[in-house]
């Protein structure tokens, strides 16, 4: 095959991959929406379950409808991905997060029947809500590790992040919700707190360092929200209060304006899922231009070379490498002039712009390296002391409390001793 096929070839396959990210926006849109659902149940959960059935009764049923109502857009999504993609031999980790969350999802009506007869603790419903919302999170994940355009990855590691620490402002709602709506926080719960608190504010300073100017300008609008004020005055009373909270109710008020602040978070959410789509958009119109005026050139130097056919190779070697003629043009033992500086130009042309997203890519992708770290580190936790995924992350979580570290540091910190555990 002559080197301006591979380049063609390198160039349907670029096309093919920003098509797949193209379903794929329609999937995380899916995705947001039904986590966002996923998130409002579990704190109106916890806050029914703390106040032992006292209030959010009738609000709970409409807050399963709601996520009942969002399961359609996500299956659709994921049923068109999936003939997009059937047969492809490089989507087994993708295809594996998926078949665990749909798992995962038929398994929430049981938990929904406990939560209604109280047969069941809220640091269990936090647990069961939270393993799901972690699984619909590695799709996300698995879709910005897979991005080899530059732009498309720092987009998705922006979105990724800030829909982790979405996730962690909703651990704080419902967490809240079921201290305040028993009148008490354990100092388990105030714990888990202030570290969900500053796991937020981790998961937010990445987004920041890779988001667009519209997503920034809509972040900055959420901490000017007047309920910004009052979350940190019942933050205050959630971190730093031992024994009774004086006023029970606090719950219901702690649920409204954590929940409001939730919701202008998905305004971001929406607007980096937009920038996310239009892009792909974007990149696969201009790899199918591309393509179109690589294969327009080829088959016009074809047309005039005709002869040169049969040899349309360049060679290189001590004796055989391309060099400059008298008007500078490459010259081969193959090619003639114009033809071997169109054939060089374009090879030349590819091979640096593929650098050029390599090294932009370094950046986007060394993002996500921490979130691959604490997730072999779990991995081994889970097989070495036969501990579920939920109790190694809490595992994980409490040492990184502990300690005064980030939880990256010490999922390495365990990693570095896996030769002692083996």
């Amino acid at each position: 095959m002559i080197a301006s096929e591979y380049s063609i070839l390198s160039k349907q396959s670029e096309a093919m991959s920003l098509e797949t990210f193209c379903k794929t926006s329609e999937l995380i849109s899916g995705i947001s929406v039904l986590i966002h659902a996923l998130q409002r149940e579990r704190g109106g959960s916890c806050l029914f379950l703390g106040s032992k059935g006292e209030v959010f009764s009738g609000e709970l049923v409409s807050l399963i409808e709601c996520t009942e109502d969002q399961m359609p857009e996500f299956l659709n999504a994921l049923r068109a991905m999936e003939e997009s993609e059937r047969g492809l031999q490089d989507r087994f980790r993708f295809f594996s997060k998926v078949a665990h969350c749909v798992h995962l999802l038929a398994g929430l009506g049981e938990l929904r029947v406990e939560v209604r007869e109280m047969r069941v603790a809220p640091s269990v419903v936090l647990e069961g809500y939270g393993e799901i919302v972690s699984g619909l999170l590695s799709i996300v994940f698995e879709a910005a590790d897979a991005a080899l355009d530059p732009r498309i990855s720092k987009v998705l590691v922006a979105l990724f992040h800030f829909m982790e620490g979405k996730e962690f402002a909703g651990q704080e709602r419902a967490t809240g919700a079921a201290g305040f709506g028993l009148g008490e926080f354990s100092v388990e719960a105030r714990q888990s707190t202030m570290h969900l608190i500053n796991a937020q504010e981790r998961s937010f300073e990445v987004f920041e360092d890779f988001a667009d100017d519209c997503s920034m300008t809509a972040w900055q609008n959420v901490g000017r929200e007047a309920a910004q004020t009052d979350i940190e005055r019942l933050r205050r009373v959630a971190c730093m209060h031992e024994g009774q909270v004086a006023d029970s109710a606090l719950g219901e008020r702690w649920f409204r304006v954590t929940t409001q602040r939730i919701d202008s978070m998905k305004i971001v959410e929406e607007s980096l899922i937009r920038h996310f789509e239009t892009l792909c958009r974007r990149k696969l119109s201009e790899a199918m231009e591309m393509l179109d005026q690589d294969r327009a050139a080829v088959g016009r130097w074809l047309q005039e070379h005709e002869r040169e056919r049969e040899s349309f190779v360049v060679f290189v070697g001590e004796s055989g490498a391309p060099h400059l003629g008298e008007k500078g043009e490459y010259m081969t033992q193959a090619l003639n002039p114009q033809l071997g500086r169109s054939l060089v130009d374009i090879v030349r042309e590819q091979a640096a712009r593929l650098q050029s997203l390599s090294d932009d890519l370094i950046s986007a992708k060394a993002a996500l390296e921490e979130r691959k770290v604490i997730e072999k580190a779990k991995g081994l936790l889970m097989r070495h002391r036969q501990m579920s995924e939920s109790e190694a992350h809490k595992m994980l979580r409490e040492m990184s409390m502990n300690q005064g570290k980030q939880m990256g540091e010490v999922a390495d910190a365990l990693i570095s001793m896996e030769k002692v555990w083996a």
